[in-house]
């Protein structure tokens, strides 16, 4: 386990890590924008659950404002790898997401945003919200990439772990 800063030689070396454990360069990019200038602790975890299918998997911890970030690239979820998988924490909630980068080469043509859709609906099924980037966007965030990346993440956070009110409904002829 090793706890990183966020100096210059840090942040190369982040980058070249992300590289490396990336598949395309804007995944690299988001992962780099998760990651540079943040202290997190890089280390390897048997995961499982959630359609996870189980292994070793690099993974990162991240704590940004008050939000446990467990950071996952390449993580096996079902028949699908997902390009970053972020699991949120925040008083003791949790919140799933899939970050996925959508470069315009496998996610313009009309087959494949059928296909993103399908497996949108299938990861959902194991409780994975599913944000996606386009490349343009990715590579638009510059320097900023970091804080809007992370901004949105504890958006998500914010609507899905601290807000505590119920739905309550009552049914028409249905008695509990």
């Amino acid at each position: 386990m090793k706890v990183f800063g966020t100096s210059l030689g840090e942040a190369l070396e982040v980058r070249a890590k992300a590289t490396e454990i990336s598949e395309s360069p804007i995944e690299a990019a988001a992962l780099t924008a998760l990651l540079s200038g943040h202290q997190h602790t890089d280390t390897e975890l048997n995961l499982s659950g959630r359609g996870i299918v189980p292994g070793t998997y690099r993974a990162f911890f991240v704590g940004v404002n008050g939000l446990t970030a467990l950071v996952i690239p390449q993580l096996k979820v079902g028949r699908f790898r997902l390009d970053i998988a972020t699991v949120l924490e925040r008083k003791g909630k949790r919140v799933y997401a899939a970050i996925e980068c959508d470069g315009r080469e496998f996610h313009s043509h009309p087959d494949d945003v059928a296909r993103d859709k399908t497996r949108d609906r299938e990861l959902a099924a194991h409780g994975w919200l599913v944000c996606r980037f386009t490349g343009s966007e990715i590579a638009a965030w510059g320097v900023s990439g970091d804080v809007l990346l992370w901004r949105f993440l504890e958006s998500l956070a914010g609507v899905w772990c601290s807000d505590g009110r119920e739905l309550l409904a009552d049914v028409p002829g249905v008695q509990a």
